[in-house]
């Protein structure tokens, strides 16, 4: 007995280590060495701006992206810059040091190498702060590593993190930063000086890589922080916070001429025609339905954030529950992105897999999940979780095989018409079986 205890417990102490080695050879094999949408590509060619020319403008590399603005006879991105400055850092060791050069036509190491530094990396940290966090919370030790497995294949995290997107980046982030709005509000530390520094700054590089879902948190966690601790520290929130938003707005100014984001100013993209920018919508309630259950919808892509609306509902109902605050913090937010969307966007994210727009959200809701397994669960809810996992995976898998692929499907209807249908799961499904 006394070896079969031991192995166990060396299981569970070197869990952490078996799931970053199990995704580690996914990245491994299967990060992009090229560019697979107009989206990254994008980012990528203003990294190669940047890195070889020492500028912003993308006029000799254009041709090879929609996502574009003109502007004063110049090209650039339309992405928010921050995340492509990051990656131009990348891109400088790999270009003047192993002289490596991105090629948006062909397979291309620096490629690799930058997907799988910039989202692979920030993938593990966050698998690492989710294992921590799990600790933190003290969840029973016989569901820990399957729910730290359960975020990283079913959810669309699993499906985006081979490939350059800033969604899966800033929702690592963000879920970073509070992970240490946890640590003083679970009186692990009192150094609040030090943690709302980290916080602030994590969060706001968050903010300004998915800038409706990292303002709208670096806002409200700033109330939270306000609300949960001595508010004289709030100044440590603050000052770590600025320096990445001073940095948005002078790269900003670079590309629009104002503090302006280029989706402010549909008259410069180019062509007009694929400028998303904001514009009051005559459904919006389909349009939330398709988000939340319909076609692009949340909780059909991912339905084990099920589990955490029901997790929420809950805490919420209950006036003394330890974690109501975080509870009306995180669904505020999380309503204010979902209306936000639904009012004033015009498409459903372009080519891509699911409602990418809200990944960035997923690891903030997942941490309800967790809360549930902080006691022991009936054997009926094990398996009612366990079977929307598996369902979770296999969503999340369709999704890792082609994550920027085809959304239109054509569907016959009785009357002979065929009309298109902006499907992604549909539209993938179809091909795997063409």
């Amino acid at each position: 007995m006394g070896f079969k205890k031991h192995i166990a417990q060396y299981f569970i102490k070197s869990q952490l280590l078996l799931v970053i080695m199990f995704f580690a050879i996914f990245a491994l094999a299967f990060t992009r060495p090229h560019s697979d949408s107009t989206n990254n590509s994008s980012r990528f060619m203003t990294m190669q701006a940047i890195v070889e020319q020492g500028t912003l403008v993308i006029n000799d590399y254009q041709i090879n992206t929609d996502d574009k603005i003109l502007r004063d006879g110049n090209y650039y991105s339309s992405k928010p810059p921050v995340l492509s400055v990051a990656g131009a850092g990348v891109y400088f060791v790999l270009y003047n040091v192993f002289n490596l050069d991105i090629r948006m036509l062909d397979q291309s190491w620096a490629i690799y190498f930058i997907n799988l530094i910039l989202v692979g990396g920030s993938f593990f940290a966050l698998l690492f702060i989710l294992h921590k966090t799990i600790k933190l919370l003290d969840i029973r030790k016989e569901y820990r590593t399957w729910l730290l497995l359960g975020f990283g294949l079913g959810t669309l995290f699993f499906s985006f993190f081979i490939s350059l997107n800033n969604h899966t980046i800033a929702g690592s982030l963000l879920f970073i930063g509070f992970y240490f709005l946890l640590k003083l509000k679970l009186k692990k530390s009192n150094n609040y000086k030090k943690y709302l520094s980290l916080s602030g700054f994590f969060i706001s590089l968050a903010a300004v890589i998915d800038i409706p879902t990292g303002l709208t948190f670096l806002f409200l966690f700033f109330i939270y922080c306000l609300v949960t601790f001595p508010k004289k520290y709030i100044i440590y929130y603050i000052l770590a916070a600025l320096p990445m938003l001073i940095l948005q707005v002078v790269l900003n100014y670079q590309v629009t001429g104002d503090f302006l984001l280029p989706q402010f100013h549909p008259e410069f993209w180019d062509p007009v025609s694929v400028a998303y920018g904001t514009a009051i919508r005559s459904r919006p309630l389909v349009y939330l339905i398709n988000i939340l259950f319909g076609t692009h919808g949340l909780f059909l892509y991912t339905p084990i954030l099920l589990f955490s609306i029901y997790s929420i509902y809950k805490i919420l109902r209950n006036r003394k529950a330890h974690f109501r605050l975080e509870a009306l913090i995180i669904f505020v937010g999380f309503l204010i992105i979902i209306l936000y969307y639904s009012l004033k966007v015009r498409v459903y994210t372009g080519a891509s897999f699911g409602y990418r727009w809200l990944i960035a959200i997923t690891p903030l809701l997942y941490f309800f999940l967790l809360l549930l397994f902080t006691k022991k669960r009936s054997y009926n809810f094990l398996l009612l979780f366990t079977t929307t996992t598996a369902i979770s995976i296999v969503v999340a898998l369709i999704g890792f095989l082609n994550p920027w692929g085809r959304t239109l499907a054509d569907i016959l209807l009785s009357n002979g018409q065929i009309v298109k249908i902006d499907f992604p799961l549909l539209v993938s499904i179809m091909v795997l079986f063409e």
